[in-house]
This record gives structure tokens, C-alpha cells and sequence, in this order.
């Protein structure tokens, strides 16, 4: 359940300045961060998970 709320607690500010983020940097760049992003946010919810 922890997981969820990492996931969500995340998400959300992600997707709340997508647009600013995205007007800031190019498309490649953007990409590469948000996977980055993503991907250090699972690792997180894998440590508070357990």
C-alpha cells in the first residue's frame, strides 16, 4: 500500500508542471529526464515498500 502513495505522491507534482518543464527543455531532453524521473521514483517506492 506505501508503494501506491509513493507513486501517486510522485506522479502528481509530474504531471502538474509537465507543461512548464516541457516548454523549458528540448523533446529528447524532456524524455530522458522524465524516464530518469520515473525510474528513481520506482526505486524509491521499492525502499519504502518493503
Amino acid at each position: 500500500m506505501k508503494k501506491i502513495w509513493v507513486y501517486i505522491a510522485g506522479v502528481v507534482p509530474f504531471a502538474f508542471f509537465y507543461e512548464p518543464l516541457k516548454a523549458l527543455v528540448s523533446g529528447p531532453v524532456f524524455l530522458a529526464g522524465a524516464i530518469t524521473y520515473l525510474l528513481l521514483l520506482r526505486m524509491l517506492a521499492e525502499k519504502v515498500g518493503k
